[in-house]
């Protein structure tokens, strides 16, 4: 059975809530009940903006919970228009509930190139998004893949996009690399320890060290040059520590 099969038979947001599931079920930890806490009730929607909703939601590659925050719908509501687009395109859209097609609920040919412009354009910015941390977490970062993704993230916010001429969005990048904002704002925010502070400064000078000497020194010398040389005490198995953290 397949992640799209069972995301769409479960009505799960995305697949990569179902990963997380088996993940943690195959490494034997205890899979908790939880429940969504944002759930908005479903409003009036006209043909337009169920279309707008639609298309937004394909665009951020089947974000039902995003589009459902974004636009003040139901999650209901967006999965099933979804759904029904996909199986029917537009018109499968249209309300028929007590009554036929109806001269308000149709759209003009410029509105539907309108909203096609602006899906096409939602589009473009999702994978350029997407484009560009992908070229950012594949570099030689020596730190684990967790904070990869937020540097990624952090560095992009603070770059232009050149199609639109907006910076990047943080929102954005967290869907796309799935994490969670608070978890991003919360490593972005950080104070580091006495230890991490410690830990870094003893990364430099061995850094230092190293490339000054074509790196020809094990454990034993790093950690003599470190006592003597520095103001930090190390021993064999935090010097071990540090290398292994950060590929040395």
């Amino acid at each position: 059975t397949s992640l799209p099969f069972l995301r769409d038979k479960y009505n799960i947001s995305n697949e990569s809530v179902i990963y997380q599931w088996v993940k943690l079920y195959t490494s034997g930890n205890k899979l908790e009940a939880t429940r969504r806490s944002e759930m908005n009730k479903g409003r009036s929607t006209t043909l337009k903006e169920r279309i707008e909703i639609t298309n937004w939601v394909i665009a951020h590659d089947y974000d039902y919970s995003g589009a459902m925050r974004k636009f003040t719908v139901s999650y209901g509501q967006v999965y099933s228009w979804t759904k029904k687009l996909k199986k029917y395109g537009p018109d499968g859209l249209i309300d028929r509930r007590g009554k036929g097609k109806s001269e308000n609920d149709l759209l003009t040919t410029a509105e539907k190139q309108a909203l096609e412009v602006k899906r096409l354009k939602e589009q473009v910015t999702y994978l350029s998004t997407e484009n560009n941390l992908l070229k950012k977490i594949t570099g030689d970062r020596k730190k684990g893949f967790q904070e990869n993704k937020y540097r990624a993230i952090k560095e992009l916010s603070q770059k232009v996009d050149e199609r639109s001429g907006k910076v990047f969005s943080v929102a954005l990048s967290c869907q796309i690399m799935q994490v969670a904002r608070s978890s991003y704002y919360a490593w972005l925010n950080h104070v580091p320890s006495k230890r991490n502070i410690d830990d870094q400064g003893i990364l430099d000078y061995v850094i230092q060290l190293e490339e000054a000497h074509n790196y020809i020194f094990g454990v034993k010398r790093l950690v003599m040059h470190v006592n003597d040389d520095t103001q930090y005490h190390v021993s064999n198995s935090k010097m071990r520590r540090i290398m292994r953290e950060n590929n040395i």
